[in-house]
């Protein structure tokens, strides 16, 4: 695009939404460490009955596979906050850092050029001065 304010995956972090459904967050994160991520934000609801040992598991392994990014946020909440408090305040804080956020759900299963994909489509909005949402 020759534009050299273009973003880039250190502008971007991405925010991964877990419920209690631990093999849907292990699945996600494995795809995710394929991705050229920066910043990752990890953000898990269910309350006291997804503090489990599975859980705390997807966790860890979690922690160790990102261990080298710039940014790597787990929050396991303690009380379960619903699907849409949940999302806003795990969103709100990704935001006190970011100008930009990719948001991915537990459930949504990505593409190997996802991470890309979306970085490209901000870019394209930036371009064109345009502000919106990108969604795949």
């Amino acid at each position: 695009m020759g534009d050299k304010n273009l973003l880039t995956s250190d502008d971007v972090p991405v925010l991964l939404i877990g419920y209690n459904r631990p093999e849907l967050l292990k699945k996600r994160i494995y795809e995710l460490s394929d991705m050229p991520i920066k910043h990752l934000y990890i953000s898990i609801d269910g309350g006291d009955s997804s503090h489990t040992d599975k859980m705390n598991l997807v966790i860890t392994k979690a922690s160790v596979i990102f261990k080298d990014l710039h940014t790597l946020e787990i929050h396991h909440n303690r009380k379960n906050l619903g699907p849409v408090k949940h999302v806003t305040s795990a969103i709100t804080e990704v935001f006190k850092n970011f100008q930009y956020i990719i948001v991915i759900e537990d459930d949504v299963v990505t593409s190997q050029n996802f991470f890309e994909n979306m970085i490209h489509g901000f870019n394209v909005l930036k371009l064109h001065k345009m502000y919106g949402i990108v969604g795949a």
